[in-house]
């Protein structure tokens, strides 16, 4: 995280950003920028993590951005929060819509829980979506009709996305 101001005080920008990052969630060109401009000296590295509340999902964690890949899914494989599934896509989605389903039965009464399901490409994201709402439809967590939605991706490509009570979205860049 770096601040930059102006002597004035009247801005700041605040760059936050690990160049390391899956594309989906990258920060785009802005640490790169502000190597070139300060240095990278000048532009504090990211050593630690806060979102994880387990010691153990800190090292994992780690062991990722220290590009010890193989060694960190081998440890999340004896632990039980990676699992390696044979199959077609579809078959893979409807065993992570499963473990979702699973686990969120699981800490249902905890408010600090979180779970998130990621997948590099978005017609995979897409298809993991689909899997786990059809999961919260029959569980009651989806209220009343489908609506069909248009959305568009981080490179403009457009799609329709189904939505009800209940679903939950984030919005990325705009609105239209």
């Amino acid at each position: 995280m770096k601040r930059v101001g102006t002597a004035n005080g009247r801005f700041w920008i605040l760059a936050v950003g690990d160049p390391r990052q899956c594309s989906s969630v990258a920060t785009g060109p802005v640490i790169e920028l502000l190597w070139e401009a300060l240095g990278k000296e000048a532009i504090p590295e990211i050593l630690t993590t806060a979102r994880q509340r387990e010691q153990g999902e800190r090292e994992t964690t780690g062991m990722f951005r220290q590009g010890r890949a193989v060694e960190a899914l081998l440890r999340k494989r004896r632990d039980g929060t990676a699992r390696l599934v044979p199959g077609s896509p579809a078959t893979v989605a409807e065993v992570v819509a499963d473990f979702w389903t699973e686990r969120h039965a699981e800490h249902a009464n905890d408010p600090t829980y979180s779970l998130s399901v990621s997948a590099p490409p978005n017609a995979d994201a897409l298809m993991l979506a689909s899997a786990i709402r059809g999961r919260k439809r029959k569980a009651g967590e989806l209220i009343g009709p489908d609506h069909l939605v248009q959305a568009t991706d981080n490179v403009g490509r457009k799609f329709g996305v189904t939505l009800a009570v209940g679903d939950r979205v984030r919005l990325f860049a705009q609105l239209e």
